[in-house]
C-alpha cells in the first residue's frame, strides 16, 4: 500500500531471523525459515523458539550463545516443525 507506483503486488508475510546479538559481540540473526504468511504460524514459530530456549539455555545465557553451544540445526528442526 505504500508504493507510490503500485509496483508491489503479492501477499504480505514475515521474515523471521534468530540469534541476533548486540553489545560487545555483535552478530546478525540468521533466517532459518521461508517467509511466514500466516500470523498464527508466526506465533507458533515464536513459541517453538521460546520453548527451545527454555529447554536448552543455561541460567543467564543469551539466545545466540545457546544456539552456538547447542546447535542451529536443532533449533531449525523445532521451528520448522512449528510451521507444519
Amino acid at each position: 500500500n505504500s508504493c507510490p507506483t503500485d509496483a508491489w503486488q503479492g501477499e504480505a508475510g514475515f521474515v523471521v531471523s534468530f540469534g541476533g546479538l548486540y553489545g560487545n559481540r555483535i552478530a546478525v540473526g540468521k533466517t532459518l525459515l521461508p517467509i511466514v504468511f500466516e500470523e498464527s504460524k508466526l506465533y507458533d514459530v515464536a513459541e517453538a523458539a521460546l520453548s527451545f530456549f527454555e529447554k536448552n539455555a543455561k541460567p543467564g545465557e543469551r539466545f545466540r550463545n545457546t544456539l552456538d553451544r547447542v546447535g542451529w540445526k536443532k533449533l531449525q528442526r523445532e521451528v520448522e516443525a512449528a510451521l507444519l
